[in-house]
């Protein structure tokens, strides 16, 4: 989960560096549809294929930081996570054993390139395409201190996403409906989990921009 810090430190700088452009778009200078800059997401995490004989349906969250490069066009910063509810017992490939145990914390970290588009007077349609870290973390202890971020098994990878949100204005801010399909192949870099562990979930949600 190393790796995961150091995005964040990544994802943060970026932010900073656009911050001064986000602070000189309002809503007289920018399309509104492109200047909200902070979402937050409530949604429902579905797994999808084999992952839904791995796992249960659950609740997650997500934030994101946009910032607008065009009239059409958003860049978004930000990260989605869920709460695994197993199915079964997760078996995990450590060094030369395997161990069992079940999950603690799930979810995805990236970019989004975001085109948005005006629907009706107050009605914006947003279809995105994304890429990241996506990441899976066992409950299962590897011994290690916990300050070392290392303290229980998990595994890194990229992942895919595509999505689309239909959302309204709501005085200065606005209220959506959210629906993602997140491709994330677990053992690509490094085969830590079964075969049949799964690699594609889908979320949909409430999601609400200032």
């Amino acid at each position: 989960m190393k790796n995961i810090g150091l995005i964040s430190v990544f994802l943060m700088s970026l932010h900073l560096v656009a911050q001064e452009k986000i602070e000189m778009c309002d809503h007289k200078t920018c399309n509104w549809e492109l200047a909200s800059t902070y979402n937050l997401e409530i949604n429902s995490f579905i797994p999808i294929g084999s992952f839904s004989k791995t796992l249960e349906q659950s609740i997650g969250v997500g934030f994101y930081i946009g910032f607008p490069l065009d009239e059409k066009l958003r860049l978004d910063l930000g990260a989605s996570v869920f709460f695994p509810q197993p199915k079964k017992t997760i078996k995990y490939y450590a060094n030369d054993e395997v161990v069992e145990g079940g999950a603690l914390l799930s979810g995805a970290m990236g970019f989004w390139l975001t085109r948005v588009k005006r629907i009706g007077k107050n009605w914006y349609w947003d279809n995105r395409i994304g890429t990241g870290v996506g990441f899976f973390q066992t409950d299962i202890e590897t011994g290690k201190p916990r300050e070392e971020n290392d303290s229980v098994y998990g595994t890194e990878t990229v992942f895919l996403n595509l999505g689309s949100t239909i959302r309204t204005r709501i005085f200065n801010s606005n209220l959506g409906i959210k629906i993602d399909y997140f491709y994330v192949p677990y053992n690509l870099f490094k085969k830590k989990l079964p075969s049949n562990f799964g690699d594609q979930y889908a979320t949909i949600g409430l999601i609400y921009g200032l």
